[in-house]
């Protein structure tokens, strides 16, 4: 297959796992802050996955190429691929000779022989969709010990609101559904330190206090990237380190990661310097919401 051709099928999966992650609300998996969402690997030989092929497997997952998957039948032949599952590819630089003029210590052009890099991929396939194949138990968790302040904030918020939900999953993702009023957060386990964790359950809760019967800020026709999308973002991460400041919490662990994501959504909204004061009167607002204080207009 063409190089170019190559270049294409990568840009389209990159663009398709985007748009998935919009349409479900959810984080994009490159940008989580905890580990669950492990860089991709190879289920035989446990190496991971390098460069663009980040981007186009699931993290936390592992993969098999056809050749390892008939392998590992020979040793056991109840291990099989189950019906319908779809391969994904992985890239990688190929070489060919070829020549290119350059000018050589004389002034004269002459030909020089080079390598000429070229993208090829493979197909793999995730070990999930195998059946019969002893899962890799090798997650990697972390012990805390959590900041009763921040806990308690977390929890009277939750209690106090009606119809309100926390859950936590396995890593799969970090969001608030308005359509559910769902908070869903990873395990605490799976961030390295308390504060990543903290940070990423105040950004959610943050997105909440927006709900139509709370504080009327999310628009339902908000799209990633547009204007009141990109406005929600930056007031969620201004109202998390607002959070941190209340509680007096180091956030040294998250605030390089903070900077950057909001300098993002500023980028996205232009760069406009009148949004950092008007994100910053409506993540007071949340954060007010939050702490059970009286939000003034």
């Amino acid at each position: 297959m063409a190089s170019n051709r190559v270049y294409e099928i990568v840009t389209d999966r990159i663009v398709q796992r985007i748009e998935e992650a919009i349409a479900s609300g959810t984080e994009l998996p490159w940008h989580k802050p905890w580990v669950a969402s492990q860089t991709p690997r190879n289920y035989k030989t446990r190496i991971p996955y390098r460069g663009i092929n980040i981007y186009l497997l699931e993290f936390g997952h592992s993969y098999l190429t056809w050749n390892q998957l008939c392998d590992l039948q020979k040793q056991n032949p109840e291990i099989r691929l189950k019906k319908g599952s779809k391969a994904q590819i992985v890239v990688f630089f190929s070489f060919k000779k070829g020549v290119k003029d350059v000018v050589g210590k004389d002034g004269q052009v002459e030909q020089k022989e080079v390598d000429i890099p070229f993208l090829r991929y493979y197909n793999v396939y995730d070990s999930l969709d195998v059946e019969n194949l002893p899962p890799l138990e090798d997650e990697q968790t972390f012990e805390h010990t959590p900041i009763e302040a921040a806990e308690q904030i977390l929890m009277d918020y939750i209690e106090r609101e009606e119809g309100l939900t926390l859950e936590y999953n396995d890593g799969q993702a970090a969001y608030y559904s308005p359509t559910l009023d769902l908070i869903s957060l990873p395990r605490r386990e799976l961030f390295p330190t308390y504060a990543r964790f903290f940070a990423t359950a105040a950004h959610e809760s943050v997105h909440s206090t927006g709900a139509k019967h709370r504080l009327n800020r999310i628009k339902q026709t908000a799209h990633f990237g547009d204007e009141s999308y990109s406005r929600e973002e930056l007031i969620a991460d201004m109202g998390q380190n607002f959070l941190f400041a209340e509680l007096g919490i180091d956030s040294t662990d998250v605030a390089d990661n903070s900077i950057a994501y909001m300098r993002g959504w500023l980028k996205a909204l232009k760069d406009d310097v009148r949004m950092i004061v008007t994100a910053a009167s409506a993540a007071s607002k949340a954060v007010d919401y939050i702490l059970g204080r009286k939000v003034t207009e």
